[in-house]
């Protein structure tokens, strides 16, 4: 219900989507991307924040965007000596018109930049936001919004010409200023910055999985790797075994398992990864982790209210 995209070409066998659909979208997006390559100087400047957004997860957007103008507040109030600090600043990516028209009402103080896709975005859905965790989980328009993930990561990296590019999921509480954390412990031997698969308060999770509810890109060092990752996507969403892919997460955690037998020479594919540490970043709705909380394999708008977390300010959330 709610679902244009029958009156488009057929998008998806099943749960699997059609090759062709996935070459258009990686051909096509230049033509696109025009608000996010022609923005303000000032945006292609040090590390900003970056998400991904449909209409499924508008209302979770709406709340990631209360808790980050919140998070700069209670920095401000803590740490006053750095009011003039560098600050994050968002750039929205929305895949279709509802997401974009929501971008655009935030009344949120934060410095938004709502990067409109819906014309280059296939799947549509011509219902007002509403609070739901996703489009469903394994599910073609999942499928789809996931092959998205990397591919417009890389061309925001691309594009960007600061310090780097900070891609984050929706689902994500932010508690504490998580660009001044990362700014000041990059490693300057990493391309990348990424979550820790099952990382949490109280457990290091899977040390050396990445989890890619936070993937930063550095520079244009992180580009080989980002590439490879793309490329990877592309090979596993439209490849004979396509009706196996789950997500850009699993792809990333086999490129890293797969590559570790390089190890020994130092030229392992972990090695060039900065792992945030489950007690900073936690996973799997761990409310202890001191500057955010990642709500995925949670019912995640029900376990953000039972944390007190769910605060969008959209009249329609």
């Amino acid at each position: 219900p709610g679902l244009t995209s029958s009156r488009l070409p057929p998008l998806c066998d099943g749960h699997t989507v059609r090759p062709s659909v996935i070459l258009s979208l990686a051909g096509t997006l230049d033509a696109h991307i025009e608000d996010f390559a022609t923005a303000r100087a000032s945006w292609h400047e040090g590390v900003i924040m970056m998400t991904i957004v449909t209409a499924d997860v508008a209302c979770m957007h709406d709340n990631f965007m209360w808790h980050l103008a919140h998070a700069k507040v209670r920095q401000r109030a803590l740490m006053p000596q750095q009011q003039h600090a560098i600050q994050p600043r968002l750039a929205a990516f929305n895949l279709d018109a509802t997401s974009t028209t929501a971008c655009h009402r935030n009344t949120n103080a934060i410095d938004l930049l709502c990067v409109d896709l819906s014309m280059w975005y296939p799947w549509k859905r011509d219902d007002a936001a509403r609070p739901i965790s996703n489009s469903g989980y394994h599910s073609c328009a999942y499928h789809l919004s996931v092959i998205t993930k990397p591919l417009l990561l890389l061309r925001a990296a691309q594009l960007h010409r600061g310090l780097g590019v900070a891609l984050l999921d929706v689902d994500v509480i932010l508690h504490d200023d998580l660009i001044a954390w990362l700014i000041s412990h990059h490693r300057s031997s990493a391309y990348i910055t990424t979550a820790t698969w099952g990382g949490t308060s109280s457990s290091r999770g899977k040390f050396g999985w990445p989890a890619t509810g936070l993937v930063v890109s550095w520079g244009n060092r992180s580009l080989p790797m980002l590439s490879q990752w793309v490329e990877r996507v592309m090979v596993e969403s439209m490849g004979p075994h396509r009706a196996k892919f789950i997500g850009d997460n699993e792809v990333l955690r086999d490129l890293v398992v797969q590559n570790a037998s390089q190890s020994r020479a130092g030229l392992s594919l972990a090695s060039r990864i900065e792992f945030m540490p489950g007690l900073l970043w936690g996973e799997c709705g761990d409310q202890l982790s001191t500057i955010a909380t990642h709500y995925n394999c949670v019912s995640k708008v029900s376990a953000m209210r039972r944390a007190g977390v769910w605060q969008p300010t959209d009249p329609s959330c």
